[in-house]
């Protein structure tokens, strides 16, 4: 886990890292600005949205309403593997391993016996790798993974380098475009042509998505989860803001599950 966190940080650092070069080497729009702001703020005010990352009400509700869209399809799946295989197919894996730290934290604080410092520094110690899990799976991984796969790896299949339109997958399924050369109506050929731009691009980084996670047994529900995200950003408008909001909320919802049934597995 903490290997594909390092990894997706390596792969974040290096795209941003090759953006800022590009824009040093551009010539700049508005020297005065720039003077003023100082570097510093001029990328972060540039960086943030070239990324598709815009913070608005909207994309909260988006982000809320995608990441109970996610857990439902998660859960599905999850269900369904669990009905076909006879097995859990979360005993594996990215789940098992926030069990076994969330168990080893608990063994822990468990383990300071009867006060003083040694159950002092347990609590402490427990206390401090929650922390750390919160902060890691709440925020850090759904940063990582987001911006790169869906602010770099999806907004490049589709062939939208910069700010997307207001929603790209709402005006290529209900745009018409004249008529329908097979017979149809406009409204057909425009829901097939909007298949043919998003549809690919979106089953293609979830597939990705999962794979990264490096775990067979989860690979659908990864699957499942890369859909619902990749799905929640393009209806928002390819708001990056919102595909983040709802991964740090579907990973927060899974580590407080954790956290409240963790004991009895």
């Amino acid at each position: 886990m903490l290997h594909q966190a390092a990894g997706t940080c390596l792969l974040v650092v290096s795209e941003l890292s090759e953006d800022s070069r590009r824009r040093q080497q551009a010539p700049p729009s508005s020297p005065a600005l720039s003077s003023q702001d100082g570097p510093l703020a001029t990328r972060l005010r540039d960086l943030l949205p070239a990324l598709g990352f815009r913070p608005t009400p909207a994309a909260l509700a988006w982000g809320a309403a995608t990441a109970a869209a996610a857990a439902a399809a998660v859960a599905a799946c999850n269900a369904a593997l669990a009905a076909a295989l006879s097995a859990d197919p979360t005993a594996e894996g990215n789940t098992q391993a926030l069990r076994a730290v969330l168990q080893a934290a608990s063994a822990a604080e468990g383990s300071g016996g009867g006060g003083g410092a040694a159950a002092a520094a347990a609590s402490a110690a427990a206390v401090w790798t929650l922390a750390c899990l919160v902060l890691s799976e709440c925020l850090l991984a759904p940063l990582a993974e987001e911006v790169l796969f869906r602010g770099v790896l999806l907004r490049s299949l589709l062939g939208t380098p910069g700010t997307p339109s207001p929603s790209p997958l709402r005006n290529s399924l209900y745009t018409p475009e004249g008529p329908d050369p097979d017979g149809g109506d406009a409204a057909s050929r425009s829901s097939r042509a909007g298949a043919a731009g998003w549809l690919g691009p979106l089953l293609g980084q979830a597939a990705v998505f999962a794979t990264y996670h490096l775990n067979a047994a989860e690979w659908p529900a990864q699957f499942a989860l890369g859909l619902a995200l990749g799905g929640g950003y393009l209806l928002s408008g390819g708001n990056l803001a919102a595909s983040l909001v709802a991964h740090g909320l579907y990973n927060g919802a899974a580590v407080l599950l954790l956290l409240v049934v963790g004991g009895d597995s």
